[in-house]
């Protein structure tokens, strides 16, 4: 991969080991990973992913068949554009789960 990629795995927990991941994040082998699994579910509270903040987690339901449902469809890609132009303008970001709550 090139230096500062950023790692989207949507696909299975085991294609990438954790610490191998933390290592590459952190010497800035990579520049952020979006993650829907995890070698280990759920992932471990002590673990450093969750305090990165080159590092988005989703719930594995983060990518569910909406064959058929427009609507549904229409206003996860809304977020998700929105989402990314926030954030590549330095804004804010919508939907932002405060982990203080436990989550």
């Amino acid at each position: 991969m090139k230096k500062g990629a950023l790692l989207v795995n949507v696909g299975r927990g085991s294609f990438v080991k954790t610490d191998d991941l933390v290592f590459a994040l952190e010497k800035g082998f990579l520049g952020g990973a979006v993650l829907d699994v995890l070698e280990t579910e759920p992932l471990e509270e002590s673990s450093l992913l969750w305090d990165m903040e080159n590092v988005l987690i989703t719930p594995h339901i983060a990518g569910p068949s909406f064959e058929g449902n427009v609507d549904v469809q229409s206003a996860i890609w809304a977020i998700c554009m929105e989402n990314l132009d926030c954030y590549l303008e330095g804004k804010p970001l919508r939907h932002v789960v405060d982990r203080s709550a436990g989550y």
